[in-house]
């Protein structure tokens, strides 16, 4: 790995508080670098580490403080039962619950590095505390405590914050989860972020020489992304940015503080690394990024001048950016020029914003996983509008002395922000706000076609034009109004968009300088496709194909017992109807729910095949709507429906109408199968829920489900821990979502079963029972010599059969047979020694009966349990 060399520190001209526009030189672009990146895995606990007296030692920074700063607003009350003590010691919901040390590396000597993290497969383990200690200086550090964090980005691995060192060369790990199970694909990841030549010039960009009327008269200097190095291939940009600011946070990094500050650039460039290749994120996690020098580094790209959501504080990413202080001040105290930097990053802000640094807002709780916020999800609470990470989250972060800094850093921000205001006025934006182009006819709120052209007027000095949108299929919520997703930046002052069959899609766009400034947003058009065909389900109805109707087809019906339905519509304040009218046409009558909204003539004097008809609704409705022909031998004719929805604020947390819980998908480890005594169930937040229902429905071995969910009582966080020891069992656990106005249906997670019981598997002559506690179930079975079988009977409705095996170099194979059908063959041989090994023959379709296992060789074969999933 690569030796770091170092660049300069910042110098910021102001005078009264007010940074004044300077001459500069042209500051050299540093190169991208390719980071080097080495892995230690961690597959368990290491003998020889846990002997060492240090091994357990507490780590510095605790993983969870007390700093109750965020207030919980009112919510509507719960008329749900609190849960029975039974299941509340079932739910090891909170994160400093009792865990089980899972792994430990040996101290392990690597190349030098300067970042490093802990990090998984799967996001959603239950890993709740992690800690390393590092080689520095000829010496091992005191343990850190990492913080497990997850921003719930598509492709995420778990993990952790990163820990800065000053040139590290070796490290040790240790991972504690509730199960006490290794998550897949633990290891530590150490990066060097190599060198580049612009490092010993690196140094923030003047200040701004905008005109007066902007916040840039108060922008300080700021090492840009081109300035350290970023590689921009590398990820790409967030795809979210949040609709307006409420609260900034302050953050560390945590790790050592011995750095130098010339090698601050590339402490950023680790962390980029890291957040990039580690984490598999899009972006750094930081908007900014200050040292204990005093030097600003953008960290998001847009940063400057937008709100990319960051991962600052998790489940109050939006509406808030963070600026992260590269070193751990749970242990030491941050430098005068750090602390200058961040006041005069955040008057800027303030200022920028229109928010009072010595204020309070309001703040909503996600459901980020791994967050350990201190409210539950959907709650609404009372910040300060500068914050430290611990103000909402259990954690340490920004440590102890720079948190004890937060009134001081708050009260010079305001001053920053005070006099600019009193010197300038309220900052203005820097460009204008487009005018709207009204979208052809026939586009909104239905879109009779598949795409739809949105266009404004020019705005003066805009070279270009960021596109924003919020858009949800006809069965989702809208996004709420915190956020707005970037679609694309056009230079034009028109943009065509298509939009898929059933999903409604709102736009706003605004004007973009040379300088990347943005201006207001104008909120555009909201427009709504027709669903889907194979989303209108019929009885009564035939079809009649054409490619005069819309989607192709006709659906006629001339019986009044017919009905088309549409299930699972949200939010909708229309029926939008393209069908055929006629002189010999009927009517018919539009239902949401059992109640009767409308009635749609298609009486016409002219045959037309694709009129478009309206029905206004009395208010928000969600549900299922069904059409009815109202005029028996009449006939009636629909090709297609489209459900435009209330535009606009659909805004998460309030009370009303619900959306059902969406699980998160179980890794491959850890369904359909489960081999330890508890599952661990997780969801996405809903908007507006107070608390969940939970509910689980059994089946014993060759048993049918039980008729009805029997209920656990509920929670107001969005995971679950569920006992599951019934051997051969099946189960299925679901969640509803509650408030005051009402539930939800119950949503059903993947079944999940447990192996059978080791009696059930009934041993032919030749096989050899063992026990040995470093066994899973602490027992198994082996066999030396072809044709020995184990079978289990009594298996039902059956996807898979797995097993867990022992592997080893010279192991056999193994047929699987179920109903005397065989299904397919594995092989216990490795190159390695397991002793848990799980091994799936998939099914070509679900089936019942005997499963029998067969050894197909002279070779040792160890069986330790059989599973039979059903469906």
């Amino acid at each position: 790995m690569r030796t770091i060399v170092g660049g300069a520190a910042a110098l910021v001209l102001a005078v009264g508080g007010v940074v004044l526009p300077v001459a500069s030189l042209p500051v050299p672009q540093a190169h991208a670098v390719v980071p080097e990146f080495d892995a230690v895995e961690l597959d368990g606990i290491d003998a020889e580490a846990v002997a060492d007296a240090t091994a357990l030692v507490p780590a510095e920074e605790s993983a969870d403080v007390d700093a109750p700063a965020a207030q919980p607003e009112d919510v509507p009350p719960s008329d749900v039962e609190s849960v029975t003590p039974e299941v509340a010691r079932a739910a090891t919901d909170e994160i400093d619950a009792e865990g089980t040390l899972a792994a430990l590396s040996p101290l392990t000597f690597t190349g030098d590095f300067v970042v490093a993290g802990v990090t998984w497969d799967d996001a959603d383990e239950d890993v709740v505390e992690v800690a390393v200690r590092v080689h520095e200086d000829g010496g091992w550090s005191e343990w850190s405590a990492l913080e497990v964090d997850s921003l719930d980005v598509d492709g995420e691995r778990g993990g952790t914050q990163p820990i800065v060192t000053g040139g590290a060369d070796g490290v040790q790990a240790r991972v504690v989860t509730r199960s006490g199970d290794v998550p897949t694909g633990l290891r530590v990841d150490v990066i060097d972020p190599g060198t580049s030549a612009a490092d010993a010039l690196a140094e923030p960009g003047p200040a701004s020489s905008a005109s007066a009327a902007t916040a840039d008269v108060l922008r300080p200097r700021i090492v840009t992304r081109a300035q350290w190095g970023a590689d921009e291939s590398r990820g790409g940009a967030w795809p979210e940015v949040s609709a307006d600011l409420r609260a900034m946070y302050v953050h560390h990094t945590a790790g050592s503080n011995s750095y130098s500050t010339k090698d601050s650039a590339a402490i950023v460039r680790g962390i980029y690394a890291y957040h990039t290749g580690s984490r598999d994120w899009p972006d750094i996690g930081y908007q900014f990024l200050v040292d204990k020098g005093g030097t600003i580094f953008q960290g998001r790209r847009d940063a400057i001048h937008d709100l990319p959501i960051g991962a600052q504080a998790g489940g109050y990413n939006t509406q808030t950016i963070g600026v992260s202080a590269i070193g751990n001040y749970e242990t030491a105290a941050p430098s005068s020029a750090m602390l200058s930097s961040i006041e005069r990053l955040l008057g800027w802000k303030a200022y920028e914003h229109g928010l009072d640094p010595t204020g309070r807002t309001t703040l909503l709780t996600g459901g980020s996983t791994g967050s350990n916020t201190r409210a539950p999800a959907g709650t609404r609470v009372s910040v300060n509008v500068i914050q430290g990470h611990r103000d909402t989250n259990g954690t340490a972060c920004p440590g102890r002395y720079l948190y004890a800094k937060l009134p001081a850093i708050r009260s010079e921000a305001k001053r920053l922000a005070h006099n600019a205001n009193s010197f300038y006025g309220g900052a203005r934006p820097a460009l204008g706000t487009p005018a709207k182009v009204a979208v052809a006819t026939g586009q909104a709120p239905a879109a009779r076609s598949g795409s739809t052209t949105y266009a404004w007027r020019s705005v003066s000095g805009a070279v270009g034009y960021q596109v924003l949108h919020r858009v949800a299929s006809y069965s989702q919520p809208m996004p709420d109004a915190r956020a707005w997703n970037v679609l694309k930046v056009v230079k034009g002052t028109s943009v065509t968009v298509p939009t898929s069959a059933g999903y409604t899609r709102l736009v706003a766009v605004r004007a973009i300088d040379s300088s990347g400034r943005l201006g207001p947003v104008l909120t555009h058009t909201q427009s709504t496709r027709p669903v889907p065909a194979s989303a209108m389900r019929t009885s009564g109805f035939t079809a009649a194909s054409s490619s005069a109707y819309y989607w192709g087809r006709s659906l006629r019906a001339t019986s009044t017992s017919a009905r088309l339905t549409v299930s699972s519509v949200r939010d909708a304040r229309q029926v939008f109807v393209v069908a055929s009218t006629g002189p010999t046409s009927g009517r018919l009558a539009v239902y949401a729910g059992s109640q009767r909204v409308g009635i749609v003539d298609l009486r016409s004097t002219q045959t037309v095949r694709r009129q478009y008809l309206t029905i206004a609704l009395p208010r928000a409705y969600s549900g299922t709507f069904s059409f009815r022909p109202l005029d028996s031998g009449a006939p009636v004719g629909i090709s297609a429906v489209a459900f435009p929805r209330t535009p606009g604020r659909t805004t998460a947390g309030q009370a009303g109408l619900l959306s059902s819980p969406t699980f998160r998908a179980p890794t491959a480890s850890s369904a359909p199968v489960r081999y330890t005594s508890t599952t661990n169930y997780y969801w996405n937040a809903v908007p507006g829920a107070t608390s969940y229902d939970l509910f689980v429905r059994r089946a014993s071995h060759g048993g049918a489900y039980a008729a009805t969910w029997t209920s656990l009582g509920s929670t107001t966080s969005t995971k679950f821990s569920l006992p599951t020891t019934h051997p051969g069992g099946t189960w299925i656990f679901g969640v509803r979502a509650r408030n005051a106005l009402g539930v939800t249906k119950a949503t059903p997670a993947v079944p999940m079963s447990v192996p059978v019981a080791f009696e059930a598997m009934k041993r032919s002559a030749g096989w050899t029972v063992h026990e040995n506690p470093a066994v899973r179930r602490g027992v198994y079975t082996t066999a030396t010599s072809a044709g020995r079988s184990l079978t289990v009977t009594g298996a039902k409705d059956v996807s898979r059969v797995q097993l867990m095996v022992a592997t080893c170099g010279a192991c056999g194979r193994l047929a699987v047979y179920v109903d005397g059908e065989r299904v397919g063959t594995v092989s216990t041989s490795t190159r390695t020694n397991t002793l848990d090994t799980i091994l799936e023959v998939r099914l070509p379709r679900t089936m019942s009966g005997t499963v029998v296992v067969r050894t197909l060789d002279a070779r040792p074969t160890r069986v330790v349990a059989i599973a039979t999933p059903r469906r």
